[in-house]
């Protein structure tokens, strides 16, 4: 069993390019596994929104769990 992919966009830098939704992109560009998690909150990425993101490089949402002030998404391949 290998160890899935995390990426935590919950914590913003200061400045445009480290906005969670530009690191998403990054990541997404370069995931090669099936599946992975991002943990992102609602106020920079809302589920609809990432819900689009991931379908674009061929992902699907598998879960959504909420939690205090987050969200985790489990993706995997479509």
């Amino acid at each position: 069993m290998s160890k899935i992919k995390i990426i935590d966009l919950r914590y913003r830098e200061p400045g445009c390019t480290s906005h969670p939704a530009i690191l998403l992109n990054n990541f997404l560009r370069e995931l090669k596994e099936p599946e992975a998690l991002i943990r992102v909150t609602t106020e920079d990425i809302p589920v609809k929104v990432l819900e689009v993101f991931v379908d674009r490089y061929g992902y699907k949402v598998s879960a959504v769990r909420e939690l205090l002030g987050y969200v985790e998404v489990l993706i995997s391949k479509a």
